[in-house]
């Protein structure tokens, strides 16, 4: 019973130590219309093992978002002072993730391990020391504005129109992509392993494109209540 209980309390205080950990920030300023600064810093770790002795460290992934809104126009007026007497309301986005996983610094080889069905994998996917310098940084870091667009809300006209980099979903659902076919996933770090923690998911995964999507609200519809148009255009695609 003794071996039992000892591997329990270290799998157990093992998980609780890779526990994703969250630090979160928000400021907003009304000077130059309504603008909102947040962000977001993120650690994630992954371990594979055979036992509970035994573990690789496959992932020290460390994660800095940033997010930026700003609703420079509003109630018809820009920067509140500017008329725009054609749009009643419009919003910028930005969104910027930065990744850097340390796990191509510190760790220069990994131990044998096998895949899921228990075979040996080959050396060249274990062994960290075979990877020359410039594909280890290409893998260990992400630096990129992930979305990037622009809401337009039309005021003599019953649609909103967002153009730029974005994502369109369509069909939600839990592991299943159905119709929510409009931007491809990365699967290149991440996968359904990490979709427990809260805020990480398809949203996550999706690779979003420049787009231009628009929403035409019919409000009534003969005998239907709030019935709409939604559309989309991928330029070039």
């Amino acid at each position: 019973m003794k071996p039992f209980v000892a591997a329990l309390t270290v799998a157990t205080l093992l998980s609780l130590a890779l526990l994703p950990t969250n630090a979160e920030a928000l400021y907003r300023s009304s000077k130059y219309g309504n603008i909102d600064l947040s962000g977001r810093v993120r650690t994630t770790n992954l371990v594979r093992h055979q036992d509970w002795n035994q573990y690789d460290f496959i992932m020290q992934r460390n994660e800095l978002k940033l997010r930026f809104d700003w609703r420079w126009i509003d109630r018809g007026k820009a920067l509140n002072r500017y008329k725009v007497p054609w749009l009643k309301r419009a919003d910028l986005f930005l969104l910027y993730r930065g990744i850097y996983d340390s796990v191509y610094d510190y760790g220069p080889g990994f131990s044998e391990r096998t895949d899921f069905q228990g075979e040996a994998m080959p050396a060249s996917l274990v062994q960290l020391d075979s990877l020359d310098e410039s594909t280890r940084d290409s893998l260990k870091f992400k630096n990129r504005i992930r979305e990037a667009y622009i809401d337009l809300y039309f005021k003599h006209l019953p649609l909103t129109m967002r153009i730029g980099k974005q994502q369109v979903i369509w069909g939600e659902s839990d592991g299943f992509r159905l119709n929510d076919r409009a931007n491809t996933l990365d699967l290149s770090w991440h996968f359904f392993q990490e979709f427990p923690p809260p805020g990480y998911g398809f949203d996550e995964l999706r690779q979003p494109f420049f787009m231009i999507k628009g929403l035409w609200d019919f409000r009534q519809l003969g005998p239907l209540s709030q019935p709409f148009l939604e559309f989309y255009w991928n330029p070039g695609d």
